[in-house]
């Protein structure tokens, strides 16, 4: 069957614009596995149309180093890269077909999220103590309840040298909340850390550059952080880590502190009295809090001359500062709702005790002794109260 007919025997009873179907076919007449090809057209085209015009248009190119018994497993990761970023993912997922699905096929290469999930969340887990959640994302990132990643990584040769770049990129971002990166004390503002920091990037002439600053500066303090508590993680990825510090090309200032994000064993005075000069002095012992990431990109910001490189900020990422502030005030109210109903489940105790035994003025249901005052666990107690009971 002609091509164009065949397709529309399979869409219908869709009727598409037949010089669209014409377009998307062209390059099958003929092809010796327009079969195979033709038949996942009914698995696409319900999800996108325009991703099946686009499949069509690349099929033949895509078998030309694909395996057909391997199309089927392709075209699934191509509907989950158009699921995850939409029809521009799927795009670049198909032009590069090499990279980013023959060579993981043979054991080589990038290595998806997805595979490692079941191990990685875990992981952060573990470290947090609490039910961090990971996420897909274009770049690293956290809002302090989840962790953002990509949703591949393909920078590093093997399969096993990626796993472990997720890995570090995971405990990096849990650092950032460890060390309350994004919610630093000592800022001027309202009670909101997350809001005054936004505030204090708003003070430079370029806020984006001197965020980039900040974030970079703050990156030096958790990977020392990490070095000092994650001692076998960065020990097994020293190789891959001088690996992408060694493509940083760039001499000047967020190079070089890019450089030392990689590589924080080496002496930062070293690294950067090229570009800091007597500023670099200030970073001989680190940022030891948020507060001093803040003072030292005061002293730093002057001497940038320009945005620095694009693309190297792997480790680090983002700054979600947004997403946190949300994040923070959405806990605030439940830890308020929370308090209100243990509040209100005492007084309904009280006073069903009072119609009990009127009597008794001492002790309740609860067993909590009058006298206590109840504070939230993170708010501010009522320094007049003796006797508190902590409600989580």
């Amino acid at each position: 069957m002609e091509p164009v007919a065949w397709f529309m025997e399979l869409v219908a009873p869709d009727r598409p614009n037949p010089w669209e179907v014409e377009d998307a076919v062209a390059s099958l007449a003929g092809h010796p596995h327009l079969a195979e090809i033709m038949a996942r057209v009914p698995v696409i085209w319900p999800v996108s149309n325009s991703l099946c015009f686009n499949y069509l248009g690349q099929a033949g190119q895509v078998l030309a180093c694909l395996r057909i018994e391997d199309l089927d497993q392709w075209v699934r990761e191509l509907l989950d890269q158009y699921e995850q970023g939409g029809l521009r993912a799927a795009q670049a997922f198909m032009l590069r077909v090499e990279e980013d699905f023959v060579c993981r096929r043979r054991g080589e290469g990038g290595v998806r999220l997805g595979e490692i999930e079941g191990w990685l969340l875990p992981f952060i887990q573990g470290l947090s103590e609490q039910p961090l959640h990971l996420a897909v994302a274009e770049e690293a990132a956290t809002d302090t309840e989840t962790v953002y990643l990509p949703a591949e990584l393909s920078l590093l040769a093997s399969e096993t040298e990626n796993s472990l770049l997720y890995k570090l990129m995971a405990a990096c971002q849990w650092g950032f909340i460890r060390l309350r990166s994004f919610l630093p004390d000592g800022l001027p503002g309202g009670d909101d850390p997350s809001r005054n920091l936004a505030r204090f990037f708003d003070g430079f002439a370029d806020p984006v550059l001197a965020a980039r600053l900040y974030h970079c500066l703050e990156a030096v303090r958790v990977v020392r952080f990490l070095r000092d508590h994650l001692p076998g993680l960065m020990r097994r990825s020293r190789t891959l880590r001088v690996t992408l510090a060694d493509r940083i090309t760039g001499e000047d200032l967020l190079s070089a502190l890019q450089r030392l994000v990689w590589l924080p064993e080496r002496t930062p005075l070293a690294v950067l009295e090229a570009t800091a000069g007597p500023v670099a002095r200030d970073l001989s012992a680190g940022p030891r809090t948020a507060r001093d990431s803040c003072a030292l990109t005061e002293a730093f910001y002057p001497l940038l001359s320009g945005p620095g490189p694009e693309g190297v900020a792997v480790l680090q990422g983002r700054m979600i500062l947004d997403q946190v502030a949300q994040t923070r005030q959405r806990r605030y109210r439940e830890m308020r709702e929370e308090l209100i109903e243990a509040l209100a489940r005492t007084l309904a105790q009280r006073g069903h005790q009072g119609t009990r035994d009127p009597g008794s003025e001492t002790e309740n249901a609860s067993g909590r002794d009058p006298g206590q005052t109840l504070v939230l666990e993170s708010g501010r107690p009522n320094r007049g109260a003796e006797n508190r009971r902590f409600v989580r």
